[in-house]
């Protein structure tokens, strides 16, 4: 009886905050006078407001949702403590209903030990710096940005305001720093050398710039960005998001270009009134909006399962992010490198230093991360962390002897080093489906491939056919013929530790990769499935044994995996296989074609 008693408690009071936080989000979106005014000076500021999506073509589609936004003066981050006495809010520490950690924010993956301890105003200095923006030139740095509420928050978006050094009411620059839900991180720059002549009404300034991340798998990355900012000195905080002339892959008879050529594709934006932020208005948070930080992605999922169920629009594959500062933005954060990752790079990388010592080759490898690995041509792995400025970069270009071939080669993802233990019975065929899916670029491919070739003293003692049945089924050799089997035995096999731990660890992630693709495949609609890869280099095979021997143009020869965003997936695809076919019958002997 007594639980039953308390059972009914909890659902009354559970029912009674409900309806208290439906009645205030009703009838008071925003904090009241009475509130504001109790404690009105406070050294951070609350934005509460709105965020709207507005999708106009190829299928409209458009959603609002409440937000809350705290305003952060980054050279005021101490005075938290004693403001708020350790009760509601919180930098870098916990024990208070809202919290905010400087280490969630514009962190690189590349320099992170070198950075983690750096203040936040410094890192966005920094970033500021390789962007073309001096730091002499930029004073106050304020921050808008969704705090951690109970220790859980998830950003798409945070604005960093860099006032002016020498006017501080005159905004410098404005970083925005974007996530995705694959875990990645970029910034975008808006300053003087991307604003547009004509402001648009009712905002500070306007400005223009190329694509350069992957933020939803309903857009590839084509198009440029219409972004309108005003000032937080204005007493609110609007952003403006326009994608314009955007190119949709719409494959059909009627559009026999395969392109929809869309003008203005899409708008979001972010709107909220500044008010102070004290005791008062995150009390008055708590009750209105308890549960809006935890909403961010079930809200991000739920609109994306009516684009593919409702609208039926195709899904792009993630596109791996740019390696290098693009324009006025750059990805500082990529996907974190997995156990199967590590396992994958280790076996790929001893194989490549017993490649490089029988070759008498140097191998440097840029990791997604931006780490250096170079393998000697003695089959010495050295790790080095990554450079920093533009002339340490050009430094790693003269580490070996100069009788010694150097080839350089830039992993987007950790696919090859996978690929190469999951298909290492057929490392010709595992380098094709890697670089035409863009998962590592190199200016020379042929001296790339020449370290893949069989050589006197390379040998191949491994015969596990338990492992060979397991590559086997995994890249469904029984129902898409390789047309690189000709020359499978010019490239000796990539062997695994012979153990079982090895084996049960191949095989574990294996069935998790192919489970993972037959999950994707079933339900969903891609633009272009990366999971038929395999079938569309046959293809592609037959249509290049038609050309002749250099036909592939020296203008299509474009090393990086990251380039051509306006081209469809599919014509990416066919030049990146391309630029692989004219370079593998540059190593190999032709009379095997």
């Amino acid at each position: 009886m007594a639980l039953a008693y308390t059972a009914a408690a909890v659902v009354a009071a559970v029912s009674s905050f409900a309806a208290v936080s439906f009645l205030l989000h009703r009838f008071s979106p925003a904090p009241p006078a009475f509130v504001v005014k109790r404690q009105p000076e406070s050294p951070f500021a609350l934005y509460v407001g709105r965020t709207v999506h507005a999708r106009y073509a190829p299928v409209p589609h458009n959603f609002k949702y409440p937000i809350f936004y705290f305003g952060i003066d980054l050279d005021k981050l101490s005075e938290a403590s004693s403001f708020f006495g350790g009760k509601w809010f919180s930098v870098n520490k916990w024990g208070t209903i809202f919290t905010f950690w400087e280490k969630d924010h514009l962190n690189s993956a590349a320099d992170y030990e070198s950075t983690k301890d750096l203040p936040l105003k410094e890192r966005a200095l920094r970033i500021l710096e390789k962007l073309g923006v001096p730091r002499n030139e930029v004073g106050k740095v304020e921050l808008i940005t969704m705090p951690k509420v109970f220790g859980r928050s998830f950003n798409p978006l945070s604005v960093y305001y860099c006032f002016s050094s020498t006017n501080p009411t005159t905004v410098r620059a404005v970083l925005l720093e974007v996530n995705n839900t694959f875990n990645e991180r970029h910034v975008y720059l808006c300053d003087e050398s991307n604003r547009l002549e004509a402001t648009r009404s009712g905002y500070g300034s306007s400005h223009k710039m190329n694509r350069s991340f992957h933020v939803s798998p309903f857009n590839n990355r084509t198009g440029d960005y219409e972004i309108h900012v005003s000032s937080p000195e204005s007493g609110s905080v609007d952003v403006l998001i326009i994608v314009k002339d955007y190119k949709a892959d719409l494959p059909g008879e009627e559009n026999p270009e395969n392109v929809l050529r869309i003008e203005k594709h899409l708008m979001a934006r972010v709107w909220a009134e500044k008010y102070p932020l004290t005791g008062w208005t995150m009390a008055y948070l708590v009750s209105a909006y308890p549960i809006t930080a935890f909403l961010t992605v079930p809200r991000i999922m739920y609109e994306a399962w009516k684009l593919a169920y409702q609208k039926h629009l195709p899904i792009y594959q993630r596109p791996h992010p740019y390696s290098d500062v693009h324009g006025q933005a750059m990805t500082i954060r990529r996907k974190k490198m997995t156990a199967f990752d590590l396992f994958c790079s280790d076996i790929a990388f001893a194989f490549l230093a017993r490649q490089c010592k029988s070759h008498g080759a140097e191998l440097q490898v840029i990791l997604p991360d931006e780490t250096i690995v170079v393998i000697t041509a003695h089959g010495e792995i050295e790790k080095r962390p990554s450079p920093t400025t533009a002339s340490q970069k050009v430094s790693y270009g003269s580490l070996a002897l100069p009788t010694t071939q150097i080839v350089k080669v830039h992993l987007h993802s950790y696919n090859l080093v996978k690929r190469l233990v999951l298909d290492g019975d057929n490392v010709a065929r595992c380098l094709a489906h890697c670089f035409t899916r863009g998962d590592f670029s190199t200016e020379h491919p042929d001296n790339f491939l020449r370290i893949f070739l069989s050589s006197s003293s390379s040998t191949t003692t491994q015969k596990i056919d338990s492992v060979s049945k397991l590559r086997a089924w995994f890249n469904k050799d029984a129902t898409v013929p390789s047309p690189f089997g000709a020359i499978k035995s010019s490239f000796p096999n990539v062997e695994i530790p012979n153990t079982w731990g090895a084996y049960l660890t191949l095989f574990r992630n294996a069935v998790e990769i192919r489970a993972e693709e037959g999950y994707f495949s079933s339900i969903a609609t891609f633009a272009l499935d990366p999971n038929e890869l395999p079938s569309r280099v046959v293809k592609y095979v037959e249509d290049a044994k038609g050309r002749d021997n250099g036909s592939w143009k020296a203008a299509e020869v474009r090393p990086l995996a990251e380039m051509e965003d306006e081209l469809s997936p599919e014509e990416r695809e066919q030049l990146r296989f391309g630029i692989f076919w004219e370079s593998l019958w540059v190593v190999v002997d032709k009379s095997e074609r």
